[in-house]
Order: structure tokens, then C-alpha cells, then sequence
């Protein structure tokens, strides 16, 4: 143990991160300095923002990018887990429930989700990571001992190259564990002063860049859609459950009543963290309503024979198969099930395209609107934007045939 050098729990952290001691240390002195701003709702009402200092925000974001993104390569997240992700959108939340056999989809609303994790929930979630953490180190070390040739999981949270003192000490408790006391002193302040910086007033902060990535990591550690798949399963309902923010879908085939829809709200709040929102639960039967899920409708088609739509398309020119398939919602993933926009939202941007014809200023929004767009339906865009969306190409001298 001599020969190994003892350091901090802020000096591992400032190694992690690759950032000076003393940035961590003013970030720890300036940690309330924390800005109060307050946006309205789509849905009405006004939403609490709290927007962390500069140098916060600074901390905040090398943690983020440089501890927790290594995560996900972890596997530490639900599958189908999809807000806040980086390369997953709002549409990957809809397309998780796209199911020729979807009948019924029931929504539920976490109740004031990031002040619901608190500074001990934060604390431990991050404690259970770094512990399986070095157990790996320490499985990999110890079978390296053996004679075996393995190597540690990539990314590497604790490297040799920033932070070798630490890594040496975890892998002397492979032949003396009397070191196990000075590696939990400095998992233990590495782990403290991290939550510290990450929450504010004893709770997660919405408005700070990590609090959306550190509520999925908590949603994942009380594995709250596990819980619910496997009631939904114990009460014979074959379902596809899937979490945005702080938004669960469930869909399924059979219907789910008010009794069951009792105990999920009953299966989430076991877990002492977080609390649904009863004015917010939302009930759909396909039949009725197109369900909405992140801004998305899932369209049920009617009388729509797959093999004979097919065959049929198969013979129509391109120009009017792209019209016909656009009509129709047609996706031959899942032939009788689809995703579109609201109607309300489509007007809005067919709006903005015809401003944008005589103000050119608007042509970045009109852009991002049209990729947005192109991401959802593809090439085939809808019917109510390809006209004005030709009109402004054309004024703009660009060539409307890609549309």
C-alpha cells in the first residue's frame, strides 16, 4: 500500500473529466448560484426552469459528455428508453408502439419527475454504477492474473491514462484487500461532491443539461418499465411499454381498465421516488381515437388488404404511388398501423412555408421543418405541404422536383 498513491475524491473527478481542481472548486463555491426563469406550457400553465451558473453548467456538461454518456455503452438504460438520447428522437418513442395488433394505449405522466429524485436518490444511483464499475476492473484483473487475455469494457470510465493512481489502487485489491478502505474514502467523495454539483436545493434541477439523462438513469435503476411489463404480464396483457421524459406509453392488444391502470399507478409509486399524475393519465382505443404519443398519431388503416396493396402499388408509376402511399399511411413495416402529426401542427408549418415565400428571413425554419418533416414520412411529404413548399422552392430559384 506504501507505494500507491492516495488521492482525493475531487482529484479523481477532476481526472475523469480532464478539468483543473480548481474549476471543480468554484463550481462547488458558485453551486447555488442558479438563475429562476419560468416558460409557458404547449398544454398552458408555466414551467420552472432552473439554470445552473457558468461554471456549473460547465461541470455539468463535461460529466455529462465524459461519465455519463459512457454509460449507455453499459447497457444501463432501457431498451426503450428514448428521451434525451443522443441519435434518438420523439419518433423512436411512437415507432416502439407501431403493431398491427395495437388496440389500446394508455399514457401516464410522472408528477413533478425531476425534483422527485433527491439528493440521496442521486447518491446512490451513481454508487451503484461506479461499484459495478470496479467490480469489472477488478473481474478482468483478476483473470488477467490467471493467465487470461480479456480486456476492460470501452469506454473506460476510469482510465489509465487520466486517473492511473486510482486504477492502480483497485488493482492492488486484487492481491491485498486491505486497500478496500481507501478506495471507498475516495469512491465515496468522488460520488458526493458529483450529486452535489448535479443537484440543487437537495433535488434535480430542470433546466440543467444533466438532469434529463440522470432521470432516465434513475427510471432505469428502480427498472420502473421492467415492474410494469411484468404486471401488465402477471394480468395476461401482451404489451409494449416505453418512457419519453417523464411520459410512459403502454399499448397493447387487450384492454387495460381502470383496475389495472389502479395498479400500475400502484407498481411506479412502490418504487418511493416517483408519484403519477392522476389528471394527466390518458386512455385510447384505436377504434375511437388515434392515439397520441409524443406528438405523434398512431393512424389505424382500414380495409386495407397487405397483400393485394402491394401488388397494386407495385404497378403504379412512381409519381402516383408516392400519392397514393401518402394518402393511405401506407408502411409496409407495419401495414395497418402508422405514424403523422397532428393536423394542427401541419398547418402551422404549412403556414410558416407560405410566409416564408415572401419573407426570406424564415428560410433556416423552413428547412429544419422540412428535414423534421422528412424524417417522419420520408420523401413522401403531405399533401397539404408539397404545394407550398414547390411555390417557395420555386420563388427561391431552387429546383421543386425534390419534392
Amino acid at each position: 500500500m506504501s507505494r500507491i498513491k492516495i488521492e482525493g475524491g475531487d482529484t479523481l473527478l477532476a481526472g475523469v473529466l480532464g478539468m483543473p481542481s480548481a474549476d471543480i472548486r468554484n463550481a462547488i463555491v458558485c453551486r447555488d448560484n442558479y438563475k429562476i426563469k419560468h416558460i409557458v406550457k404547449k398544454s398552458g400553465g408555466r414551467r420552472r426552469l432552473s439554470i445552473p451558473c457558468k461554471s456549473v453548467k460547465k461541470f455539468q456538461k463535461l460529466f455529462l459528455k465524459k461519465f455519463l454518456y459512457c454509460l449507455i455503452e453499459r447497457g444501463v438504460l432501457d431498451k426503450n428508453m428514448t428521451g434525451f438520447l443522443p441519435g434518438v428522437s420523439v419518433k423512436d418513442n411512437a415507432l416502439v408502439h407501431l403493431n398491427e395488433n395495437l388496440q389500446y394505449v394508455v399514457r401516464l405522466d410522472f408528477k413533478n419527475a425531476f425534483p422527485s429524485v433527491s439528493f440521496r436518490v442521486v447518491k446512490e444511483v451513481l454508487l451503484h454504477h461506479v461499484k459495478n464499475e470496479i467490480g469489472t476492473y477488478r473481474a478482468v484483473e483478476i483473470q488477467r492474473l490467471l493467465g487470461k487475455k480479456i480486456n476492460y469494457p470501452e469506454p473506460v470510465l476510469f482510465s489509465m491514462r487520466k486517473v492511473k493512481w486510482f486504477r492502480e489502487l483497485v488493482s492492488s485489491l486484487s492481491v491485498d484487500n486491505s486497500a478496500s478502505y481507501y478506495l471507498d474514502y475516495i469512491v465515496d467523495g468522488f460520488i458526493e461532491m458529483a450529486a452535489y454539483l448535479l443537484t440543487y436545493k437537495g433535488k434535480l434541477p430542470q433546466g440543467a443539461p444533466t438532469s434529463p439523462f440522470m432521470l432516465n438513469l434513475t427510471v432505469s435503476y428502480l427498472k420502473i418499465l421492467d415492474r410494469i411489463r411484468e404486471f401488465l404480464k402477471q394480468n395476461n396483457i401482451d404489451s409494449q411499454v416505453s418512457i419519453y421524459a417523464d411520459d410512459i406509453v403502454i399499448s397493447a392488444k387487450e384492454r387495460i381498465n381502470f383496475g389495472l391502470i389502479r395498479g400500475l399507478i400502484g407498481v411506479v409509486e412502490a418504487s418511493r421516488v416517483f408519484r403519477i399524475n392522476r389528471a394527466k393519465i390518458l386512455r385510447f382505443d384505436i377504434n375511437q381515437t388515434a392515439p397520441l404519443i409524443t406528438g405523434f398519431r398512431l393512424i389505424r388503416i382500414r380495409s386495407v388488404n397487405r397483400k393485394l396493396t402491394e401488388s397494386w402499388l407495385a404497378r403504379l408509376p412512381r409519381k402516383i404511388k408516392a400519392t397514393v402511399e401518402e394518402r393511405l399511411f401506407y408502411n409496409p413495416q407495419s401495414p395497418f398501423i402508422n405514424i403523422t402529426l397532428p393536423q394542427k401542427q401541419i398547418k402551422k408549418i404549412r403556414g410558416i412555408i407560405h410566409r416564408a415565400i415572401y419573407q426570406p428571413g424564415l428560410a433556416s425554419k423552413v428547412n429544419g421543418y422540412v428535414a423534421y418533416l422528412k424524417d417522419i414520412y420520408g420523401e413522401h411529404l403531405p399533401r397539404q405541404i408539397v404545394e407550398p413548399y414547390k411555390k417557395y422552392l420555386l420563388v427561391n430559384q431552387k429546383d421543386p422536383e425534390v419534392v
